[in-house]
Order: C-alpha cells, then sequence, then structure tokens
C-alpha cells in the first residue's frame, strides 16, 4: 500500500510540474494567470532612407491566460534592448522616453512601444536588427512572460529614397513633347505618355536610382518591357525599350528632360 501511495505521489507531482512549464511555453486562455509577450518573434520595417525619422512599433500582448479576459488591472511589462541587436540605440533607433517599462492598461490586450528610427543612419543593403526583450511583467493579479514569446526581432530594411514625380519633356524631331510624371506608391510611376504614344500611359519603377519599364494602357496584347537609369541632374534615361508586337519599336532609348 506505501508503494502504491509513493507512485501516486510521484506521479501527480511530475503532472504538476509539466502544468506549470506548459503554462508559460504555450499560451492558454485557459489558465488563469495573465501570460503577456511579443505576439511574433520577427517582423520587419520599410524605412526610405530620406533623412527623417521614422516611427515604428513594436506590439506586447496578452498572448493567453487570464480565461481569454482582457486584463482587469494594469499590467506594467518590463523590457530592454537584447546584446544581439545589430542596430546601435543613439545611432539608428531611439525610444520615445527614458522609461523602459510598458503598461497593457485594464480592460485591454495589448500595447504598443514606439521606436524612432533615424532613417539617415540606415544603409540600403545592410540591414539592422532591434532585438527587444521583456524583463519582467508586474500587476496585481497573476501575470507570467511567455518564455517562447519574451523577445522580438525587428529587421530594419532600408529603401532609396525616390522623389521623380514633377515635369519633364521628351524632344521629338518635331519638336517638345511635355511629360507628366507622378508618383503612384513608394518608388512606383506613372508617365501621361508612353514614347512614340502621347495618348497612353507608361509605369515605371525605381529602385535606388534603377528604372524599370512595369505596364502601359496596351499591356495584356502589347507588352512593354526597358530599364533605365536616372541622370545626376534628373533626367530620366531608358534603354532597351521594346513592345511587342509594334513594328520599330525594339530597344529603343529615350532621354525623358527635368524641367528645373
Amino acid at each position: 500500500m506505501k508503494k502504491i501511495k509513493l507512485l501516486f505521489l510521484l506521479i501527480t507531482a511530475t503532472a504538476a510540474t509539466v502544468s506549470c512549464d506548459l503554462g508559460d511555453e504555450a499560451p492558454s486562455y485557459g489558465d488563469s494567470r495573465a501570460i503577456v509577450g511579443f505576439p511574433r518573434t520577427t517582423q520587419s520595417a520599410s524605412i526610405v532612407t530620406d533623412g527623417t525619422d521614422k516611427t515604428i512599433n513594436a506590439a506586447i500582448e496578452l498572448i493567453g491566460g487570464n480565461n481569454g479576459l482582457p486584463v482587469d488591472q494594469d499590467v506594467a511589462v518590463t523590457y530592454e534592448v537584447d546584446a544581439a541587436s545589430t542596430a546601435t540605440e543613439g545611432v539608428q533607433f531611439n525610444f520615445p522616453t527614458a522609461s523602459r517599462t510598458a503598461i497593457i492598461p485594464a480592460g485591454s490586450k495589448t500595447v504598443l512601444v514606439p521606436i524612432t528610427v533615424h532613417s539617415g543612419a540606415i544603409t540600403v543593403g545592410n540591414n539592422k536588427n532591434i532585438v527587444l526583450k521583456i524583463t519582467g511583467a508586474s500587476s496585481a493579479s497573476a501575470t507570467v512572460v511567455g518564455s517562447n514569446f519574451s523577445k522580438v526581432r525587428i529587421t530594419l530594411v532600408g529603401q532609396c529614397f525616390s522623389n521623380l514625380a514633377g515635369n519633364y519633356v521628351l524632344n521629338y524631331t518635331s519638336g517638345p513633347q511635355p511629360v507628366l510624371i507622378t508618383a503612384v506608391g513608394i518608388g512606383e510611376y506613372k508617365s501621361n505618355i508612353t514614347p512614340g504614344f502621347t495618348q497612353y500611359d507608361m509605369y515605371f519603377s525605381d529602385v535606388c536610382g534603377t528604372l524599370k519599364i512595369t505596364d502601359w494602357t496596351h499591356n495584356a496584347t502589347n507588352a512593354i518591357s526597358g530599364v533605365g537609369q536616372v541622370q545626376s541632374n534628373g533626367d530620366l534615361r531608358f534603354t532597351n525599350v521594346t513592345i511587342v508586337g509594334v513594328a520599330g519599336y525594339t530597344n529603343l532609348s529615350w532621354l525623358v528632360k527635368k524641367v528645373i
């Protein structure tokens, strides 16, 4: 009988230990404790390198426990910059305040940690990581940090600054043709003419001064292709421009001059 009792106690103790570990590792909304952490372990932020400061956010959330309900008491979550970061605080980024405590307010499940990124210190093609680590969480109610959710790696991806919108001119032998280029996205543009066809729009992209023609009005039936470069004076030189099925429109070059 003693052996049976000892075996029962051993099994019970082992089960209790496993339950405690799973509470930290795997969020469970049936757990009465509030389990906090980063909802994602990785995220990326595209930073246009135009020299201005950008604000990005890292979310800290109630990722489990508390019986699936928002917290009924404020939860104070402390965090720090992990040594694994390749971005340097004070160079590539800063926090708006000196405090390293974020508050999940009562009645809520999340709080955002704002980060100021200095785009002038971000280099295109040389991504930097900010690694944040939650160091603790406290509340009037039982609160724990999910150990698998205590860190987030934020990759800062530099994007070239592009500002090609404006007035240009395309010089034909018959005379100059005004060209209006408008931005339709980051590094994406529309020209109100396709060279040789003044009544049709043309679309192109700019990645760090390298141009690529992506579309025009009749692309579905006559696909267009071509590349180019932004010149040091702001002119746009397109080369190898081809429209399939249009006689004579093969490997053409066009210089679209910036109007100062």
